[in-house]
């Protein structure tokens, strides 16, 4: 066996179990602190980047990565005093459930509005890319 192999599946594996351990902690404070096991926060974070991609070009990279955050904090208290405000005192399989079907509800509205097809964020003036390292199979970039 090529030890490049095993040293690159081995990183690839430690990498998923992060991942997974990432989702874990941050499902488990969001049921410690609210009492609900939210499955939509991947859809909220999808409903920013993508109005990210829509205000990028009226007021610039910067200025969406100032406003998106709060546009999608107001369209969480809003969700939140609508529909979550109602789940906190029952069974955490009906939220669950609830946020589950909402994560359907807007992954679908952004597929329908936006296609299926990956959308690129325009990159920042002034953009230059240095490679900072590279192998002879990778090559890992810097934006200067």
């Amino acid at each position: 066996m090529n030890l490049f192999l095993f040293l690159s599946q081995l990183l690839n594996g430690l990498l998923d179990g992060f991942y997974y351990l990432l989702i874990a902690i941050g499902l488990s404070l969001i049921f410690s602190l609210g009492g609900i096991v939210n499955l939509a926060h991947g859809a909220f974070f999808a409903v920013g980047a993508y109005l990210a991609i829509v205000l990028t070009p009226y007021i610039g990279f910067f200025g969406a990565v100032l406003v998106v955050p709060l546009i999608v904090a107001c369209m969480g208290m809003i969700v939140e005093r609508l529909l979550f405000t109602r789940f906190y005192r029952v069974d955490p399989l009906y939220s669950l459930l609830l946020t589950f079907g909402l994560a359907m509800v807007i992954e679908q509205a952004i597929r329908w509005t936006f296609g299926s097809a990956p959308s690129p964020i325009p990159c920042p003036r002034p953009c230059a890319v240095r490679s900072f390292w590279a192998s002879s199979s990778i090559r890992a970039t810097a934006f200067s």
